[in-house]
């Protein structure tokens, strides 16, 4: 439209030059904008003339004929008044003397003129210009001025005059408004003959416009969405708001007005707008426009949805002063102001319907009030009942005095001890022979029969005596004929103890729980009652007919004195036993005997110590004893008298008991290795005896275990649901652990213990379902226990994941010492020294190659990164040792802890002895140290650094206490946590304590570590005392002995010297050429004594009064068994640089015959610590077979041969490829034979005498025991056993050792 818009902007006047057209906008000359088409259009203008004026021309036919002619000839576009007035001029002057004028060619000038002037004075004619006539004025008015119009089209047309024009004058013309757009909220409208709209209009109710009507154009409003809207009336709206709370509009009755809801509905400000929400039930809405329905006033209810009003609940009726019609639309009013408690129907309307409901009663003093826990109430004014379980007592009164009538509870509801004590039925009722509050004891002269008590019959009190005395005569029997030291009992005896020992707990953790809140019923019921016996209930052995009554402090007294009595019997028959039956009872055995009832029955000593403690909460609000609810807790004398009791009680018993047991688990790793504490350790075979040496903590866990099932009930006695769980919760730990570990030293007895965890954790589950306990309590008990283990469970992962995380970030050290020593110089030291710290200190790791070390090329990153001490050992080669200069410069460089120990003979080399040692090694050496960055200035300044160290000292040929001292300063020094210690010095072995000598050489370093090594592994193995005899010690008496074979031991000062006062020998006089290998004893390991101080002569078996049974052990590969010439040579001359003259020759080369004669076991000091175990293992295991043997009789002998330590019998020729040869011969003849002309099946021969009585069946399972241990040296894929039977033909040892193999 603007393209063809033609109007034009003039500035000026007529008379003057003014602005001239500038375009299609008008601009002022500010060039500020001034008009467009919106401000023009419908805009009038007005003039002399306008070429689109329709007017007839007597020359050009119509006035636009002539506008175009013009156009043609002159080449304009547009033609303007101006010329076309000048050509109307002619045109009108040639009319006007054409038609009004007279011919002019006869006349003047002047006449001319006047002539001229008359024609056109007198013209009245339409022309080009319009009707053209002059009035006297001269001046034209033949027609109006002309006057156009802006159209919708942008063109000017003329509108004036009305015969001039092309179109209808437009009018009235738009609004401003309308011509620049209707505002939103508004639409452009106007009459239906024009165009276009002339003024806005407000959008109606309901209907919207969001946006601008264009110009000049019409526009509607729309219908607001559905659920959106206007309020009624409103109009303008430029957008549909959500229908405010309490109103709706569904988009078609509503037409987009918002509505309030009808009555019975209400709609939220949140909710979706098209409708209204019924009322649930319990709300109402009596009004119409509700953003909420009210809510049922107090006591009303209404279970239907839209309603306009409540109607009255139970126990309520209609306020008089409501006004709604139908129901309620306030607050009922409550029966309960008419009669306390009372209720009423749903609906009432009036007091006279309340009345007491049902499981409630009428009380004297407090109107209807709720039925008590434990009792069942009728309603109105029955009487209550007691239920199963509880009891009570009740009075009524008519109110004929007071005015006030109902029923009074004297003593209240208490808990009766189990339904069968108080049954339901009236009040305050006990069974027969039952008495005092809840029924709890039976009259005097009355037992307990279940539910009922009985008379008691005339020998009723034979039946507590009875077995008190029998209980106490086979205990006394069993401490005077029975071993009770479980770490010498067989295996089969101590799995049969065990096993014994886990039927009695299973079945004292069966009375525990029975005393958890079950249901229980039937025939288990009836096998619980049976286990109380096992808690010291003895109400089940009829002992109210023994004494006067059962009374709760005669029965308390009567549990806390048992054992003592127990005690004291037992006492007196170790007496008889060692007067009249000559077997005394050592204190050890007495200790042991009382420990292992102790333990056994762990769980009834605790738990009825902590009976009185055991109180459950009455409906009354009182507390009873769980065992006696006639007691009634922290109130009266009684409680308190057995109150004090049990403090004592569960001092005496778990708390003492368990105190013991945790001190001798905290001191077993130092008593095992002392001789003092093999005394003390003795005597808790009970508690250690039982378990793998390994396991020696697992007494105190199942303690513990035993403690925590006995507590459980009482500790939970108000939180019945949790029993059952925590109860199980404990057993399934016990019984993970129990599996993980494996702890018990019989394989039958760790399946029994596992058998019995899961057939109570069976128990327990199955007992879940029978749980008595409140429904609330049941889901906030299990609530919480379940809470706590998800947060203990989340804490648990977070709290490891945490460590690792602080692990990564800040690692810690892998070991608390480095053992830098010489492998040849220090080696067996270092082992010895690392045994000693591991024993004497917590969870201490120390590192050492040959344990530690899997790989050379990280040995240095083991120092940099995970050692927190070095401690060299400096013996006289450690620091020529290419890897210990290279653990020393790196430990110095990374500021790790160098902690010299200087052993004797040992200095720190010179700058220029170090370069002595470093040109020694090999070239291979120096490049491994340099791919390190470690050269010789490097080794050089680490050594002196450890000269301005502080040093300690030690000397390996000192006595064990000394060096054991220096050992335990570098731990100071390492600042390695001591393990608990007694300072009383270790007793001295007295000449009657049997040790095991270990005799090896003493004179240099390495092979006395290896002695020292040796002890500490049999002491921790077998239990036992072991001792190193070192020059000047008193050789103590003793039946074993072990042998370490090093280079130079025979010649030795001590050694021979030693030897033949362990046997026995104080004189000379020996018969030249008699050998102890002709005895009997010479050919079974070990070495007769002689029974009295004679000169050392051998003498014939029968005179022997004991053996000394050896074991060799060769700890030195260089040690080389003496020839032939040695042993002759010392059979004449003796051994003078020892100190053994020519008259003891004989008698020490017979006693090196039969040493060198036995097969002796390798052991490697320098080896892995696996490697140790399983060597020092076959030593511990020959001297533990020799104990047995040596306390039985012998019958048929068991050897046991390597067919790589020696040389096959002929008889065997055809097996001489196999692993392990074994062979079983009765009395000597295989000795004697032919067959075995070398002797070579006598290593693991017992001691035997020929003329002794049969075979026993121990010999078989150490055959077995042999075969086993035997079998775990011979590599996997060479592991192969054939039996060979070489006996009488009477003999069933072979058959008997096949069933044990």
């Amino acid at each position: 439209r603007e393209a063809r818009f033609a109007f034009k902007s003039y500035f000026g006047g007529p008379n003057f030059p003014g602005t001239a057209w500038n375009g299609y906008d008008g601009f002022d000359q500010y060039g500020n904008h001034t008009v467009n088409f919106v401000d023009a259009v419908y805009n009038q203008g007005g003039g002399q003339w306008h070429e689109n004026m329709k007017y007839i021309d007597p020359f050009f036919g119509t006035s636009g004929r002539m506008v175009n002619l013009y156009k043609q000839q002159l080449g304009v576009t547009a033609v303007d008044y101006n010329p076309a007035g000048c050509v109307a001029v002619g045109v009108v002057l040639s009319l006007a003397i054409q038609k009004y004028g007279t011919p002019l060619s006869s006349k003047s000038l002047l006449e001319r003129r006047d002539s001229i002037r008359l024609a056109v004075g007198n013209i009245n004619d339409e022309t080009l210009w319009g009707l053209v006539r002059f009035n006297r004025f001269n001046q034209n008015n033949g027609r109006f001025p002309v006057s156009w119009q802006v159209l919708e089209d942008g063109a000017p047309d003329v509108v004036l005059p009305v015969e001039a024009a092309q179109i209808a004058f437009r009018f009235p013309s738009p609004s401003w408004d309308a011509r620049f757009g209707c505002p939103a909220g508004t639409l452009a409208t106007g009459p239906s003959d024009l165009a276009s709209p002339i003024r806005c209009q407000p959008c109606e109710s309901g209907t919207y416009r969001n946006v601008t009507s264009l110009g000049l154009s019409s526009s509607e409003c729309s219908q607001c969405p559905t659920g959106r809207g206007t309020l009624p009336n409103a109009t303008g709206a430029i957008v549909c708001d959500t229908c405010p709370q309490g109103r709706k509009q569904d988009g078609y009755v509503d037409r987009g007005i918002c509505y309030g809801c009808p009555v019975g509905s209400s709609r939220r400000a949140d909710a979706p707008g098209e409708s209204c929400d019924l009322c649930v039930a319990g709300r109402f809405a009596n009004t119409t426009g509700l953003s909420e329905c009210h809510e049922c006033p107090s006591r009303t209810v209404q279970r239907d949805r839209g309603q306009a009003f409540c109607i009255c609940d139970v126990g309520g009726f209609k306020d008089p002063k409501d006004p709604s019609v139908a129901g309620s639309i306030q607050a009922c009013l409550s029966c309960d102001d008419v009669l306390a408690g009372s209720h009423s129907n749903r609906g009432a309307i009036s007091s006279d319907e309340c009345s007491c409901k049902e499981s409630s009663f009428l009380s004297r003093d407090h109107g209807c009030v709720p039925c008590s826990v434990g009792l069942t109430c009728p309603g109105g004014t029955d009487a209550p009942q007691q239920q199963d379980g509880f009891y009570a007592t009740l009075q009524w009164f008519d109110g004929n005095s007071t005015g006030l009538s109902g029923w009074s509870l004297r003593e209240g509801v208490v808990r009766c001890r189990d339904h069968l004590q108080c049954r339901a039925g009236a009040a305050g009722q006990c069974p027969a022979g039952r008495y005092l509050l809840a029924c709890a004891e039976c009259l005097p002269g009355y037992r307990s029969g279940g539910g009922e008590c009985v008379p008691c019959s005339d020998f009723d009190w034979l039946l507590p005596v009875s077995l008190g005395l029998l209980t106490a005569g086979l205990s006394g029997a069993a401490l005077i004929k029975m071993e009770f030291d479980m770490a010498k009992t067989s295996i089969v005896s101590l799995t049969i103890l065990v096993t014994a020992s886990q039927l009695v707990m299973s079945i004292q953790t069966l009375s525990a729980v029975r005393q958890c809140k079950v249901g229980w019923s039937g025939e288990f019921k009836t096998l619980l009652d049976l286990t109380s016996i096992f808690s010291f209930d003895y109400r089940m052995i009829r002992i109210g007919c023994a004494y006067t009554a059962e009374s709760p402090l005669f029965l308390f007294c009567a549990k806390l004195l048992s054992f003592p009595a127990l005690i004291v019997f037992l006492g007196f028959a170790a007496l008889v036993g060692k007067w009249l039956f000559k077997r005394p009872v050592s204190k050890e055995k007495f200790i042991n005997f009382n420990g292992t009832i102790l333990s056994t029955i762990h769980i009834s000593l605790t738990h009825f110590a902590i009976l009185p403690f055991q109180c459950r909460r009455n409906p009354n609000g009182t507390s009873s004893m769980y065992e006696n609810p006639s007691v009634v807790c922290w109130s009266g004398g009684v409680h308190a008298s057995l109150i004090g009791m049990s403090v004592v009680a569960v001092l005496v018993y778990p708390v003492f008991l368990f105190t013991v047991a945790l001190h001798a688990t905290r001191k077993y790793p130092v008593w095992v290795t002392s001789d003092h504490g093999l005394a003390l350790f003795r005597c808790f075979g009970f508690l250690f005896g039982r378990f793998k040496k390994n396991c020696y903590y697992f007494g105190v866990l199942q303690m513990t275990r035993n403690d925590l099932i006995a507590l459980i009930p009482t500790l939970l006695v108000e939180v019945v649901s949790l029993q059952l769980v925590t109860m199980s919760t404990v057993l399934l730990f016990s019984l993970i652990l129990q599996v993980r570990v494996w702890p018990l030293r019989a394989a039958k007895a760790n399946m029994s213990e596992t058998m019995v965890s899961a057939f109570l954790l069976v128990v327990l589950v199955a007992a879940a379902p029978l749980v008595d306990a409140p429904e609330g309590e049941t889901s906030s008990g299990l609530g919480a226990f379940l809470l706590a283990t998800v947060i203990f469970m989340f804490s648990l992962v977070l709290g490891l994941l945490g460590h690792a995380v602080y692990k990564r970030l800040r690692p810690s050290r892998m070991f608390d010492a480095f053992l830098c020593h010489h492998k040849a110089g220090a080696g067996a030291f270092a082992r010895f020294m690392k045994l000693v710290i591991e024993r004497d200190t917590y969870n201490s790791k120390v590192f050492l190659d040959s344990d530690n070390l899997e790989d050379l090329d990280s040995l240095f990153d083991v120092i940099r990164v995970g050692t927190a001490t070095l401690v060299v050992i400096l013996s006289p080669e450690v620091l020529t040792r290419m890897w210990c200069a290279g653990e020393v410069v790196t430990a110095s460089r990374n500021s790790v802890k160098i902690l010299p120990l200087f052993c004797e003979n040992s200095q720190l080399p010179t700058d220029n002895e170090v370069l002595g040692f470093i040109s020694l090694w090999t070239e291979d050496q120096v490049l491994i140290l340099n791919s390190y960055n470690i050269d010789v200035t490097a080794i050089q300044d680490a050594y002196r650094s450890l000269r301005a160290l502080k040093m300690l000292s030690i000397n390996r040929l000192k006595h064990l206490p000394d060096q054991e001292n220096a050992i335990h300063k570098v731990m100071a020094a390492c600042n390695l946590s001591r393990r608990g210690h007694d300072s009383n010095e270790p007793e001295q072995a007295e000449e009657g304590d049997n040790k095991i000598l270990i005799l090896g050489s003493t004179s240099t370093a390495e092979p006395l570590a290896v002695c020292h090594i040796i002890q500490s592994l049999i002491m921790r193995e077998l239990r036992e005392a072991a001792v190193v005899i070192m020059e000047g010690d008193k050789v103590p008496h003793a039946h074993h002995m072990v042998v370490v074979l090093s280079k130079g031991l025979l010649i030795e000062h001590l050694f021979p010297n030693v030897l033949l006062e362990v046997l026995g020998f104080a004189g000379t006089g020996t018969t030249p050429g008699q050998s102890l290998s002709a005895s009997c004893a010479s050919r079974h390991n070990f070495i007769g004594r002689l029974s009295s101080s004679s000169p050392r002569t051998p003498t014939t078996p029968t005179q022997f009064r004991q053996y000394v049974y050896f074991a060799l052990v060769n700890a030195d590969s260089s040690f080389e068994f003496p020839a032939p010439e040695f042993v002759a040579r010392v059979e004449r001359a003796g051994l003078p640089e020892a100190g053994i003259f020519p008259d003891d020759g004989p008698t020490l080369a017979n006693v090196y015959r039969t040493l060198m004669k036995a097969l002796a076991i390798p052991l490697n000091a320098l080896g892995s610590e696996q490697s140790l175990q399983r060597e020092s293992s076959v030593v511990c295991t020959r001297l533990m077979h020799q104990v047995s043997r040596l306390k039985t009789n012998c019958g048929d002998v068991v050897d046991i041969t390597s067919s790589g330590a020696a040389a096959v019998p002929t008889w065997a020729s055809s097996f001489s490829g196999t692993d392990q040869l074994f062979a079983v011969r009765s009395g000597h003849s295989a000795l004697e034979s032919t067959q075995d002309p070398q002797g070579t099946l006598d290593e693991h021969s017992a001691p035997c005498d020929p003329d002794g009585p049969p075979e026993s069946e121990w010999q078989a399972i150490d055959l077995a025991m042999d075969v086993d241990r035997s079998l775990a040296l011979v590599p996997s894929s060479r592991r192969e056993v054939r039996l060979i039977v070489k006996s009488d033909a009477s003999s069933s040892a072979p058959s008997r050792v096949k069933e044990s193999l």
